[in-house]
C-alpha cells in the first residue's frame, strides 16, 4: 500500500473524535493502552491510526510525511500536535491533527506525481 493510501486509512480511521485518543497509540473500549493493530483497539493516535493500516517495514514514510506536515503547520511533531503539546484542548488538538493528515496527504499525492 502506498504512503498515500496509508495517511488516507488513517485520517478515515480517527476522523471520528470518538476513534481517537491522546497519551497512546490506541487504546481499548475500557481505555486500556492497547497496541494499534490489535483488534480490541477502538481509537487512536494519529501514529497508532498509521501503524493500524501499514505493515511495520512502511511505516516510515506515512509518518515522515505526516511528521513534516505537524512541523509546517504548527512547528512540532505529529505526536506533539496530536497530544496537546503544539495545540491546546482536545477539539483543537484532534481538528489540527485531521488538517496536518490533509497536508501530508496533498505533499505524498505532489511528491508522486
Amino acid at each position: 500500500m502506498s504512503a498515500v493510501e496509508v495517511l488516507r486509512q488513517a485520517r478515515e480511521l480517527i476522523a471520528d473524535k470518538s476513534r481517537w485518543t491522546q497519551n497512546a497509540a490506541a487504546r481499548d473500549a475500557s481505555g486500556i493502552y492497547t497496541s494499534p493493530r490489535n483488534e480490541s483497539a477502538v481509537c487512536w493516535c494519529a501514529q497508532g491510526a498509521i501503524l493500524n493500516k501499514c505493515d511495520w517495514d512502511s511505516r516510515f514514510q506515512p509518518i515522515d510525511l505526516l511528521d513534516n506536515a505537524c512541523i509546517a503547520l504548527f512547528d512540532g511533531l505529529a505526536v506533539e500536535v496530536n497530544d496537546g503539546l503544539k495545540v491546546r484542548g482536545d477539539a483543537a488538538s484532534h481538528a489540527a491533527i485531521l488538517s496536518a493528515f490533509d497536508r501530508a496527504i496533498v505533499d505524498a499525492e505532489a511528491a508522486n506525481a
